[in-house]
């Protein structure tokens, strides 16, 4: 009876063990798996940051072309400061400072703002820009704006999944255990990242 009784303690401790090492385990991989995509959707909004500064190049050199080349310098120091802050965001790993956050967010307001005064300027007849250019740049210039939307609303999603998990009830206590309680995610204003409508057609001003 005593080894009946040593066996079943076994039993249940290895049974315990297991269910234990299950549980931590697996909370410690949810929280890696969510970090891998964060670090995923801040390197995907990079790359559609970086396309909008591609487009905005493009579009200043067609309206030097167009003879407004005094309206672009502006723009162009835009252009430049924001590709020198990306640089800077592709080159760090999540997550990123609040000071960080705040000079993406600024630099894309700038080009957005920019985007908006091309809009204006394709509805009128410009100097060597035909219709049918004026048509796409302005596609193009809405289709950019909605990719941004969705990358930053993805980025969003997993950094406040990421930061909520730290603070429920049982992850917390994983969290802690392995040190994901000291990381803290910033998302981006969500104002600055809206859909190309309510971005470009918006009343408000």
């Amino acid at each position: 009876m005593p080894g009946q009784k040593f066996k079943l303690i076994m039993f249940c401790f290895v049974f315990t063990s297991i269910i234990a090492f299950c549980v931590i385990f697996g909370g410690y991989s949810s929280f890696w798996r969510a970090q891998n995509r964060i670090s995923d959707a801040k390197n995907l909004m990079a790359q559609i940051c970086q396309e909008r500064l591609t487009l905005a190049d493009i579009i200043i050199k067609d309206f030097n072309n167009a003879g407004l080349g005094k309206d672009m310098e502006k723009p162009r120091h835009d252009v430049l400061k924001a590709a020198d802050i990306l640089k800077n965001l592709k080159n760090t790993e999540p997550p990123l400072s609040g000071n960080q956050t705040r000079q993406l967010e600024d630099s894309q307001a700038d080009i957005t703002q920019f985007f908006k005064t091309c809009l204006k300027y394709l509805k009128l007849p410009v100097k060597n820009i035909s219709a049918a250019r004026a048509r796409e740049l302005s596609t193009r210039i809405y289709e950019i704006q909605d990719k941004l939307f969705v990358a930053a609303k993805s980025y969003n999603d997993e950094v406040n999944y990421y930061n909520t998990r730290t603070r429920e009830a049982m992850p917390s206590l994983i969290a802690k255990m392995f040190g994901f309680d000291k990381i803290h995610y910033i998302p981006v204003e969500h104002n600055k990242f809206l859909p190309a409508k309510q971005t470009f057609e918006s009343t408000q001003k």
